[in-house]
């Protein structure tokens, strides 16, 4: 989770606003991940 250590740098003000950008881009990566699968089988 490179997004995690990245964040870390910048400090709690906007922590809830990074949570969410952190979960859309999580699930943004899980449905690549899907497709790719998908394609495979």
């Amino acid at each position: 989770m490179l997004i995690f250590a990245i964040d870390n740098k910048g400090g709690d003000t906007m922590a809830e606003i990074d949570i969410e950008a952190r979960l859309s881009y999580i699930v943004d990566m899980l449905r690549e991940l899907f497709k790719l699968v998908d394609k495979e089988q």
